[in-house]
């Protein structure tokens, strides 16, 4: 093999390796914009979930008061 051909040889080899390391980056971004996505949905859903369980406990601690009163009205 000539010196030429172990030239062109290793250039080829050089834009198969830059080939897939724009794959592999590739590849990467996209995994990081889908696990980015993931933990916004699984946040927006937690927070929605908290959310409903503040609201069960303001309504609860509403009814128990508005009770309270009633009871306070009734002895009075």
């Amino acid at each position: 093999m000539s010196y030429e051909d172990k030239l062109f040889d290793k250039d080829k080899r050089i834009e198969e390796l830059e080939k897939i390391q724009l794959s592999f980056d590739d590849i990467k971004a996209s995994l990081e914009k889908d696990i980015e996505q993931y933990k916004n949905k699984e946040l927006e859903e937690i927070n929605s979930k908290l959310q409903s369980a503040l609201d069960k406990i303001v309504e609860k601690d509403n009814k128990i008061k508005s009770l309270i009163n009633e009871i306070n009205d009734k002895k009075n």
